[in-house]
């Protein structure tokens, strides 16, 4: 579901803005965000009443010391900014430069590149989690997808030097099978552990991936677009590294 926001931020949202421009654009998100916030409220408040005074909440950092602690946590954590984080920085602060600039492509095009990118997570992620849970039965196996994005560098910075947009457009598509093959991520953390700290294994998780997210959304602009697919390509091979040296598979059978 969130890729399919981050779709529909691309060659859509690019769409209206050319043919609205900035203030129409805005006014008319802004309306469809309050009246998202409208109906949320008004069936969170619904399914409370529901419920009744049975309803709990329970928040608090329950055995994140003992989370932190183990490798585990780390393997998946790390791994998953070695894939989802530096591709999701590429969607968003660095691959209209790169297409750009080295490409020469233009900004209509360069929103349908990305558009294809998370068109394709769209489509592998609830198929990545019906072979995950239904027939392999395996977690672990599918975070190893992470190779994939070692290749989807390779082949960005190949197309480059071919001056090929065809190349470039397979790399997107073994990009966004990658990240989709790694929606695993999530539940792998919280598994090994059980629902009782699912949340705060998840958080565990979140502020690794938001502060790596914060540090990958200020640098790579600031390097030669070249440059950053190299970095790029080099973090994704050490989340090959993690998988195999600090993760374990995660479903109970």
């Amino acid at each position: 579901m969130g890729n399919l926001s981050v779709m529909l931020a691309t060659y859509p949202l690019r769409l209206l803005l050319e043919n609205l421009g900035l203030v129409y654009t805005i006014t008319i998100l802004s309306t469809i965000t309050l009246a998202i916030t409208i109906a949320t409220v008004y069936v969170c408040l619904r399914v409370a009443v529901d419920k009744g005074s049975n309803t709990r909440s329970q928040i608090g950092f329950r055995n994140i010391g003992e989370i932190a602690r183990d490798p585990h946590s780390w393997g998946v954590s790390i791994t998953t900014v070695a894939t989802n984080e530096v591709m999701l920085s590429f969607q968003s602060a660095w691959g209209q430069l790169l297409l750009s600039k080295c490409f020469k492509i233009d900004r209509i095009t360069t929103s349908y590149y990305l558009m294809i990118l998370a068109l394709v997570f769209v489509l592998v992620s609830p198929i990545t989690g019906y072979i995950s849970d239904k027939l392999l039965k395996k977690r672990k196996p599918l975070l190893l997808s992470t190779l994939l994005a070692t290749v989807s560098w390779t082949l960005i910075y190949i197309s480059h030097l071919a001056g090929s947009t065809q190349l470039l457009l397979l790399s997107m598509i073994v990009m966004g099978i990658d990240v989709g093959l790694h929606i695993v991520a999530s539940p792998m953390i919280k598994e090994v552990r059980g629902p009782e700290v699912a949340a705060t294994s998840t958080a565990f998780l979140n502020t690794v991936l938001f502060l790596s997210t914060a540090l990958l959304n200020t640098i790579p602009p600031l390097l030669n677009p070249l440059h950053a697919v190299v970095a790029s390509s080099i973090i994704s091979f050490t989340g090959i590294i993690m998988v195999e040296l600090f993760t374990r598979e995660s479903l109970r059978k």
